[in-house]
C-alpha cells in the first residue's frame, strides 16, 4: 500500500469532516498513490494530543472516549494529515447557538473552509470533499489557484430528499421534527457552480443531480466501497428458529421505519422475530404505538453493530432516500441476504444478489421475506452472491476509480488549456 503520491500521478487534498464513511476516501486515494493531504478538524492519532484528551475523558465518560478514539485509522499515514483539534470549539458553539442543525453545519463548514485557506494546500493538484460539508467559497478559491476541485453528493440532493420527507410526514404525521432542507438546497447549488466534477456514490444520487441540472457529464458514478473489511463471511444455521430480521442504521422516517414496524406485524414471531439496531429519532408516542413487535436495540459502536449483523439471518432496509447505504454493503460482506429499495442506492441486482422494492410496495416486500424465511438454501445462496459482490467493491477498487478519474479529468483540462493556446 502506498502511502506517497506516485510520480506522474494527481497530488490529492481531502478536506475530511470527522470519521466520514470510515476514512474510506483518503484510504483509497493513498492506496492509489494520489493522497497529498488529509484536512480535518480532529484526529487522534497515538501519541498525539487528542489521543491524550481523549484518555483523560474516558477516566469519567468511556462512551464518549471511545467515539473520540475512532478518530483515526491506523492505516492512513499521519505525515499527510494536517488537523486542526481548536476548530472544534468554534464549531460546538455553532452546533449550539444555530438555530437548526443545517444552519450548524453551514457554519461548521465554513469554519472549516477558513482554516484550510490560510494553511493552504500546498502542492497539491485537486482538491475533494463532501457536498454539504465542503465551503462553496474553500472550493472557488482553490479553482482559482488552479486546483481541479471535485465534490461527493453523499446523498440524493436536497430538493429529492424534501421530496421524500414530505411524503412520509403526510403518510406518518407527529412521528419526528419536520427537517429543514431549503437552506441544505441553496448550499448544494453554490457548491455545484463552483465545482468541476461531482461524484454520485449510486445511480439514484446520479439520476437526482441531473433532475437538479446538474450536467450529466459533469458526474461520475463511484460507489461506496466495503470499508469494514474486518466483517467476515457468516454462514448462518439454516434451522434456526425463530429467524432474525435485522436493520441497522438510524430509526427515523427517512429510513423506512414505519414500514419495517410494518412488516413486522405481517410475520409469526414464532417464525421470524424483528431487530432495529440504531438511535431511535421518532417521538416516543409514535414508537410505543407501532413498535410492539420490533425489539429496539438502540445506539450501538460500529463494531456492535457489526456484531449484531452476524447474529441476523436477513437484513431488511426500506429506506426512503440515501446516497449509498453502508449498512446494507456491511450486511452483503457478512453473506446476509439483503431486501432493500432503490432508494437506498445499493449496488444490489434484484434476484442476483439480493431483492429490491419500492419501499412502499409491503406486499411485494413481505413476499421476498417470506420466500427468504421458508427457504434456507436461497437464504444461503442469495447471500454467498451478494458477499462476492460486495468485495467488487472494496477500499483497493473504490481507489482505482478514483485514480481513473483525477487522471481523465486533469488530462482533459490540459487538452483544453492546450487548444485555448
Amino acid at each position: 500500500m502506498t502511502a506517497s503520491p506516485v510520480a506522474g500521478r494527481p497530488r490529492v487534498a481531502v478536506l475530511q469532516d470527522g470519521a466520514r464513511m470510515h476514512y474510506a476516501l483518503p484510504i483509497a486515494l493513498q492506496r492509489a498513490g494520489l493522497l497529498y493531504r488529509m484536512f480535518t478538524e480532529y484526529y487522534a492519532a497515538p501519541g498525539s494530543a487528542e489521543a491524550w484528551v481523549a484518555r483523560l475523558v474516558g477516566l469519567v465518560r468511556p462512551a464518549l472516549a471511545r467515539r473520540m478514539h475512532l478518530r483515526y485509522h491506523a492505516e492512513l499515514d499521519t505525515a499527510r494529515v494536517v488537523r486542526n483539534p481548536w476548530l472544534t470549539v468554534p464549531q460546538r458553539i455553532a452546533g449550539v447557538t444555530s438555530p437548526t442543525l443545517e444552519d450548524a453545519y453551514i457554519r461548521m463548514s465554513r469554519l472549516a473552509g477558513q482554516w484550510v485557506r490560510r494553511v493552504g494546500w500546498g502542492r497539491a493538484d485537486a482538491l475533494m470533499g463532501f457536498i454539504r460539508n465542503i465551503d462553496p467559497r474553500l472550493c472557488r478559491s482553490a479553482r482559482r489557484q488552479g486546483l481541479l476541485v471535485v465534490g461527493d453528493q453523499i446523498i440524493a440532493p436536497a430538493a429529492v430528499e424534501h421530496q421524500e420527507a414530505a411524503i412520509q410526514r403526510e403518510r406518518f404525521p407527529g412521528w419526528e421534527p419536520p427537517p429543514k432542507l431549503l437552506q441544505v438546497r441553496q448550499l448544494e447549488h453554490e457548491t455545484w457552480a463552483v465545482l468541476d466534477h461531482i461524484t454520485a456514490p449510486s445511480e439514484y444520487v446520479r439520476d437526482g443531480l441531473i433532475g437538479e441540472g446538474v450536467a450529466p457529464e459533469r458526474v461520475s458514478v463511484l460507489p461506496y466501497p466495503a470499508a469494514a473489511e474486518w466483517l467476515r463471511y457468516v454462514e448462518r444455521p439454516p434451522d434456526r428458529k425463530p429467524l432474525t430480521v435485522g436493520f441497522v442504521g438510524q430509526v427515523n422516517l427517512r429510513k423506512g421505519t414505519p414500514y419495517f414496524f410494518e412488516m413486522a406485524r405481517r410475520f409469526d414471531p414464532r417464525e421470524a422475530r424483528f431487530v432495529m439496531v440504531g438511535h431511535v429519532y421518532l417521538y416516543p408516542e409514535a414508537v410505543a404505538k407501532y413498535a410492539r413487535n420490533v425489539q429496539l436495540v438502540g445506539g450501538h459502536s460500529r463494531k456492535q453493530a457489526g456484531e449484531w449483523l452476524e447474529r441476523f439471518d436477513i437484513l431488511y432496509f426500506p429506506s426512503t432516500c440515501e446516497g449509498s447505504v453502508g449498512a446494507v454493503m456491511e450486511a452483503m460482506m457478512s453473506g446476509l441476504p439483503v431486501v432493500a429499495t432503490p432508494n437506498g442506492g445499493t449496488v444490489i441486482r434484484h434476484a442476483v444478489d439480493g431483492f429490491l422494492t419500492a419501499y412502499d410496495d409491503l406486499d411485494a416486500a413481505a413476499a421476498y421475506l417470506e420466500r427468504l424465511v421458508r427457504d434456507p438454501e436461497l437464504r444461503r445462496h442469495i447471500g454467498r452472491a451478494a458477499h462476492e459482490r460486495a468485495c467488487q467493491f472494496g477500499v483497493d477498487a473504490y481507489g482505482r476509480m478514483l485514480r481513473d478519474m483525477f487522471d481523465r479529468l486533469l488530462r482533459e483540462r490540459a487538452g483544453r488549456h492546450a487548444a485555448g493556446a
